[in-house]
């Protein structure tokens, strides 16, 4: 179907033709949606053409669609074009390691680039990282074995 009203209409039709005067209906299909429905097990046919429409949005822009789930889960909200902007804003990366992460960010900023290399063993970025992370200035999905992505809460 090319648009929601479409897609009405065809539900309407059906409903309409039931012999048993059906005035309900359910969608059974909604494999690859996450726990993206917000009003319970039967999404609305909105709602699920809203998700539908973000996700085709999602694969259009190149995001993963399995991060951006985890990513829109994450915030709790509910799902609409807008959440691919926040996606793009916060995003800041793959690490093996939110180590990693706290070292190549510290380094973006060129806060640690005049400190010499042999001194920056002294450096604890386990801790940075940590302090990051529970101050709220991040969040973090793990994809896999050494993988994590990480999110600014700042978007």
């Amino acid at each position: 179907y090319y648009d929601i009203d479409e897609l009405q209409d065809k539900v309407n039709a059906i409903l309409k033709s039931s012999p048993c005067d059906g005035d309900e209906y359910d969608i059974q299909d909604y494999e690859g949606f996450g726990d993206l429905f917000k009003g319970g097990m039967y999404p609305s046919l909105k709602e699920a053409w809203a998700i539908h429409e973000t996700l085709l949005e999602v694969e259009e822009a190149g995001i993963d669609e399995d991060l951006f789930l985890d990513f829109v889960s994450h915030l709790g909200d509910e799902v609409n074009s807008s959440l691919i902007g926040k996606f793009q804003d916060s995003y800041q990366g793959a690490h093996d390691s939110l180590e990693d992460y706290a070292e190549q960010l510290l380094e973006d900023c060129g806060d640690i680039s005049s400190i010499p290399k042999n001194l920056r063993y002294y450096i604890d970025f386990e801790r940075y990282a940590k302090d990051l992370e529970m101050n709220g200035d991040i969040f973090t999905i793990e994809t896999g074995w050494r993988e994590i992505h990480v999110f600014s809460n700042y978007y």
